[in-house]
């Protein structure tokens, strides 16, 4: 599979863990409730999501850049609103 191929795929990835990530801000948006989650792992990744974003660019992966722009937004945002509610 060449470079463009990876990137495609991989891309994908990125979007549908995005449209997850949304997703549990607006659950969580909705309830103002922080139960049943360990949420420095949503901390952990959003770093990796950090630097995903430093790394697909060096290696020219735009469509993974763009699918993880919108991944570690909603890791963030999520983040943030569990800072808001907790504190």
């Amino acid at each position: 599979m060449d470079q463009v191929n990876l990137d495609i795929v991989n891309s994908c990835f990125e979007v549908v863990g995005s449209i997850f990530g949304w997703k549990n801000f607006y659950k969580l948006w909705q309830s103002r409730a922080v139960q049943g989650v360990y949420w420095p792992m949503t901390g952990f990744y959003s770093t990796w999501g950090l630097f995903n974003l430093w790394y697909y660019a060096s290696i020219g992966h735009w469509m993974s850049f763009t699918g993880q722009i919108f991944m570690v937004g909603g890791n963030l945002a999520w983040l943030w609103l569990v800072i808001k509610i907790l504190y």
